[in-house]
């Protein structure tokens, strides 16, 4: 379940953070601290547990933690010398000290719908990664679907596509795109052989589509 602290809302499944409703981008050290950190709420870690999680069968400079420490901090806006996300205990480890909650429910939670033959995708207000690999959240087991294959980036006015690279290609209305590109309603998105339909999703409502 996501957790908000402040204007961020983790959110484990989808390996996301929010800042204010925008994608906030960790190197993934620092998102995996910040989870064991939140997870272990409001517990002090000591820090030989936290180098055993981080770098497992690994040495690694003593420097290296206090340094991802103070990088976490400087990506979330946190003081060490008057913390309100990560507090220090000296000579043990860490703690996480912010105040924590669900998220409440937005009424756009699934902002908008990518609708294929056997494929429905909620697009939620952040970014959507959609591709092959399991454990994404826009997962699309199709062999001409690269593993990460595109991102969809929705605020509660607009959907932008963009690809990621991909083998196949991206392509909105028959055209592959090259860049971000705005989603509007009904239009038909291609990845690889794979044809989707984009629909907008009005707020508190359900949609059935035939196909």
């Amino acid at each position: 379940m996501p957790v908000r602290f402040g204007e961020f809302v983790m959110d484990e499944g989808r390996r996301q953070l929010l800042q204010a409703g925008k994608p906030l981008h960790l190197p993934a050290k620092q998102f995996a601290l910040l989870q064991l950190l939140v997870e272990r709420r409001p517990n002090a870690i000591p820090k030989r547990e936290l180098y055993d999680r981080l770098w497992p069968a690994t040495y690694v400079s003593p420097d290296n933690l206090s340094s991802l420490i103070a990088d976490l901090r400087t990506a979330l806006g946190d003081d060490a010398h008057h913390p309100h996300l990560i507090r220090t205990i000296h000579g043990f480890g860490y703690a996480f000290c912010g105040d924590t909650g669900s998220p409440p429910p937005p009424d756009d939670v699934g902002a908008a719908m990518l609708v294929g033959s056997n494929v429905d995708l909620r697009l939620a207000i952040g970014e959507t990664i959609i591709g092959r690999e399991r454990g994404l959240s826009g997962t699309i087991d199709h062999p001409s679907v690269s593993r990460q294959h595109a991102a969809v980036a929705c605020t509660r006015d607009s959907c932008l596509i963009r690809d990621l690279g991909s083998k196949n290609g991206t392509f909105v209305g028959g055209v592959r795109i090259s860049s971000s590109r705005e989603l509007r309603d009904g239009d038909v998105v291609e990845l690889g052989s794979v044809r989707l339909v984009f629909h907008r999703v009005p707020a508190q409502s359900t949609i059935t589509m035939m196909r």
